[in-house]
This record gives C-alpha cells, structure tokens and sequence, in this order.
C-alpha cells in the first residue's frame, strides 16, 4: 500500500480530475493524512440529531488542523 501523504497523491492528481479519500467518522491519524492530502472536504450529512451534534466538532477539528 503506498505511503498516503501528499507526495503519493501528487504524482496521481497529474492524471485525475478528482480523487475522493473516504474516512471513519472518527478523527484518526488516516483522517490527518487526508486532511493533509486534499485541497477540499466535501462532508455528506444526513438531515438527523446527532450529525448536528457532530459536525461542529469536525469543523472544529478542520480549524486546528488548519492552524
């Protein structure tokens, strides 16, 4: 399995209109490495209570890792 850090997904982007890194809903040291990788995040949310719950904590977990 290639190393998943930018470098990988740098030399692959040259040929690829779009890669999709899909990650556990959890903060994991796989969801830094795509956190690192992309230029983008595209979050699905279901309409439900408990995504309302969750997602300001990952837009608080995109901000530290921003900072």
């Amino acid at each position: 399995m290639p190393a998943l850090d930018g470098n990988y997904y740098g030399k692959v982007n040259n040929h690829k209109d779009l890669i999709l890194i899909d990650c556990a809903p959890t903060e994991s040291i796989l969801t830094l490495a795509a956190y690192h990788s992309s230029g983008f995040v595209l979050v699905p949310v279901r309409p439900e209570y408990f995504a309302t719950i969750g997602f300001p904590l990952l837009q608080e977990s995109l901000t530290n890792f921003r900072n």
